[in-house]
């Protein structure tokens, strides 16, 4: 004849109270809050990321002559529309770990993109969809 259900399960080991009482003051370090002053501050601090992403900053090198900028004007403008799409590689990368269609961008690392760059002090510079690079 078969025992019962109950009979048949084995219950648990007794385990002291002390155990216990640890184990509860570990589940509440971690399920505990964290201060609203350090939510805040995170809060602030992606926030102001957010705002720096806002402002173009831009330090002139060795190589920047600003008189040129109406020649630089007029280069960018007419280069606008050329350049190589993105590899795709990086494009796919590039759009899977930023979440945006990368489509539309356009590379430029030709002589007149170093000449821009070397104009603006820069190792790079992008202007709408356009990325230029120095050597």
């Amino acid at each position: 004849q078969k025992k019962p259900l109950t009979e048949a399960v084995t219950p648990p080991p007794a385990q002291p109270k002390a155990e216990y009482s640890i184990s509860n003051a570990a589940v509440k370090a971690v399920i505990q809050p964290k201060p609203e002053k350090e939510i805040q501050a995170k809060e602030e601090d992606e926030i102001q990321a957010k705002d720096d992403e806002k402002e173009l900053q831009m330090s002139a090198g060795a190589d920047a002559n600003p008189s040129d900028s109406s020649n630089l004007e007029s280069t960018l403008n007419s280069s606008k529309g050329g350049g190589s799409p993105l590899s795709g590689k990086v494009k796919t990368e590039m759009e899977s770990g930023i979440g945006a269609d990368f489509s539309n961008v356009r590379i430029h690392n030709d002589s007149t993109a170093v000449q821009m760059n070397k104009q603006l002090g820069a190792q790079a510079f992008a202007t709408g969809n356009n990325i230029y690079f120095n050597e």
